[in-house]
């Protein structure tokens, strides 16, 4: 394990080279767990809960804030999975998300974590379509990690959904995906995944590779880092069936409320939601009436123009 490790940090710090404090933080926490020393572990742990913080961009406002975290934070993306030593057996990871964002947190985690080597673009490209592909190809890729805009650009290439078919998984996070381009990829048995993730607390849907009954259009919550579905208002049924997220950071005991509105799914209640908007989101009419713009945006964006 320790030279796996090793070798996955030179690897990639040799490409990532200008995020030393990122794996320094990533190599300290990881042998936190793994060092069997009595005499290195409680110099290790005694800053395991040390607040770091990183800045993120508000849709509001455009500033960015400081969201403070422990080291044990970057733990939490380490454990988010259910996958067994079957699933990562031969598996290639792509990613083509920046080590600045949560998501992006992920993969090199999982890498350093269960040992699934991830494949990165360079920190000067950005990932397309057509060059997604050739790292699919070229990296002998078993998964991939992407955004909506990829999946739709891989959708339209030649060959584009046979290659994602030959996939474990395909996680999609970031955006909701069109259910035009969603639909006919896991109608074709691409194995789309959804993931869901916040920077209060970090990522809260585990990497799976998703069963014959797996519903696309859902997210399936960890179980554990202590994540709860409320109601809103406190009714039992919630307001129009809509329930909040509420959890604790790793490391932390503060509460966050996520400001997504969740619908649960039938079929596992209290397990599985799709985010219906967002509580903020609310227009009011001068007639009184509410409505939400999920729906109407919805629409737009799947407007060919």
């Amino acid at each position: 394990t320790t030279s796996f490790l090793i070798a996955t940090v030179v690897s990639m710090s040799t490409t990532c080279r200008h995020l030393p404090a990122f794996w320094t933080v990533i190599v300290v926490t990881w042998l936190s767990c793994i060092l069997p020393d009595p005499q290195v572990r409680p110099r290790i742990s005694r800053i395991s809960h040390f607040p770091i913080s990183k800045k993120v961009y508000t849709p509001i406002t455009g500033l960015p804030k400081p969201i403070f975290h422990s080291h044990s934070y970057l733990l939490g993306y380490a454990a988010c999975h259910r996958l067994s030593a079957s699933d990562v057996d031969g598996a290639v990871n792509v990613s083509t998300l920046p080590l600045y964002h949560g998501f992006g947190l992920l993969a090199p985690c999982l890498a350093l974590s269960v040992g699934m080597p991830v494949a990165l673009f360079a920190a000067t490209t950005i990932p397309t379509g057509p060059s997604v592909a050739t790292l699919l190809r070229s990296a002998g890729a078993t998964s991939l990690m992407t955004v909506p805009s990829i999946i739709e650009e891989l959708f339209l290439l030649d060959k584009g959904v046979q290659q994602l078919k030959g996939l474990r998984f395909v996680a999609v996070g970031g955006a909701p995906m069109k259910h035009s381009v969603a639909k006919p990829l896991a109608e074709a048995g691409v194995a789309l995944l959804n993931h869901w993730g916040v920077t209060e607390i970090g990522a809260i849907a585990p990497i799976v590779i998703p069963s014959p009954d797996y519903d696309w259009r859902f997210l399936r919550l960890r179980d554990d880092i202590g994540l709860r579905a409320e109601s809103v208002n406190g009714d039992p049924e919630g307001d129009d069936g809509s329930y909040r997220l509420v959890g604790c950071a790793p490391g932390s005991d503060v509460e966050f409320v996520v400001q997504d509105l969740l619908i649960t799914n039938p079929a596992r209640p209290n397990q599985e939601f799709r985010i219906a908007g967002r509580a903020d989101d609310l227009i009011v009419l001068a007639t009184g009436e509410k409505v939400r713009p999920t729906a109407l945006e919805a629409a737009v964006s799947e407007h060919p123009l």
